[in-house]
C-alpha cells in the first residue's frame, strides 16, 4: 500500500523563541465569578500587558481545553484562571503545557 504523507509544522514554537519574547499568558474567569472578580481579571490583564491577551473573549461554549489547544501555537506559557466556589474565590496559575498548577484563595 501507499504510505500517507505526514504533515510538518513550518513554524514551530521552540523554548528558545519563547525565551526571547518572555512568558505569554491568558487571564480569564471560569463560571459566574461575580462583578468584583471580573474587575480583578481586567486589572490583572492591564497589569500584565504587553505579555497577555488584553481582549480575550470568553464564552460559555468555550471550555478550558479550547484555550489550551490555542495556547501552543500562540506561544502562551501561562494561564491565570479566576474561579468561584461556595467557600471562596480562587486564582489558579497554570504553567503550560505540563504544569505545575498553583492555587491561591482570594478573600
Amino acid at each position: 500500500g501507499r504510505t500517507r504523507r505526514r504533515k510538518h509544522r513550518t513554524q514551530r514554537v521552540t523554548p528558545e523563541s519563547i525565551g526571547e519574547r518572555g512568558p505569554q499568558s491568558f487571564v480569564m474567569r471560569r463560571g459566574n465569578v461575580g462583578r468584583t472578580a471580573q474587575e480583578l481579571v481586567e486589572d490583572i490583564r492591564t497589569m500584565m500587558l504587553p505579555h497577555t491577551a488584553s481582549k480575550l473573549r470568553e464564552r460559555r461554549s468555550n471550555n478550558l481545553e479550547d484555550f489550551v489547544h490555542v495556547a501552543g501555537p500562540l506561544g502562551v506559557t501561562h494561564l491565570l484562571l479566576v474561579t468561584r466556589t461556595e467557600m471562596s474565590k480562587n486564582l489558579r496559575v497554570v504553567r503550560l503545557p505540563h504544569g505545575p498548577t498553583l492555587t491561591f484563595r482570594i478573600c
